[in-house]
């Protein structure tokens, strides 16, 4: 609270006579009396954040896996296109002050919600897959493609069969891409580890039409030699046996 001048603050503080009020209305007045006093929106959104950690004035509750997340309506729904329909929408949730929310992960919802009050998203490879997952389900393709430029930036011998998993999962053509381009760059290297190995879909693609971008390090024995090994490595590979080795 302290980034709001005390003016604000005290003539704000009508609101606790009308907590029944709905956050829009609440939010509104708050901003509008804010711009009178000069105060940037990045101070607004300070000042709803700090009232946001006191508990007020709330009115959604998410709950995931039995812990609950506390924000403002107004605030999710002009982020996200998810929570613009849901709470505008003929759905029960648009009443209901506890959202019970499924196929996401509390961590990553939390992440992007704090996003939404303090700008800046922090991403490392233990809190992607649920940052990815939970913008994805929300709809917000702005941290969608934040995490594609991480992706892209922290790919790596360790990281690119991850990437790969992700990007499939969530239909990230671009990422996909990327990873296809890394993975045939770099299959002199790649094609000794285990994750080479578990390829599945994509696998005869690469080799059946990708075979003039391989980098076999001028070793193009190679290429029998990792289709033989894939081949052996799991029995389900081999009914691509056929079509890899004519």
């Amino acid at each position: 609270m302290s980034t709001i001048s005390a003016t604000v603050v005290h003539r704000f503080s009508f609101t606790t006579q009308y907590a029944n009020l709905n956050t829009q209305y609440v939010c509104f007045q708050f901003l509008m009396m804010a711009q009178f006093d000069g105060i940037k929106p990045e101070q607004f959104m300070s000042g709803l954040a700090a009232l946001r950690a006191e508990g007020f004035p709330c009115d959604i509750h998410l709950e995931v896996d039995g812990k609950t997340i506390s924000a403002h309506r107004v605030v999710l729904a002009a982020v996200s296109p998810y929570f613009k329909a849901l709470f505008n929408g003929n759905f029960k949730e648009a009443n209901e002050k506890v959202v019970k929310m499924k196929g996401i992960s509390f961590d990553g919802l939390r992440s992007i919600i704090d996003c939404m009050y303090f700008p800046g998203l922090t991403l490392n490879m233990g809190n992607l897959p649920g940052i990815l997952g939970a913008a994805n389900f929300l709809q917000i393709f702005t941290i969608v493609s934040q995490c594609e430029g991480f992706m892209k930036q922290q790919m790596s011998e360790t990281t690119w069969f991850r990437f790969l998993e992700l990007a499939d999962q969530y239909y990230l053509n671009d990422t996909l891409s990327h990873v296809t381009d890394y993975k045939l760059g770099n299959f002199a290297t790649l094609r000794h580890s285990t994750e080479f190995k578990l390829l599945t879909q994509g696998f005869s693609d690469t080799f059946l039409f990708s075979h003039n971008e391989l980098n076999t390090g001028n070793d193009e024995s190679s290429v029998f030699y990792a289709i033989k090994e894939w081949l052996e490595y799991d029995e389900e590979h081999m009914k691509f046996a056929e079509d890899l080795l004519s």
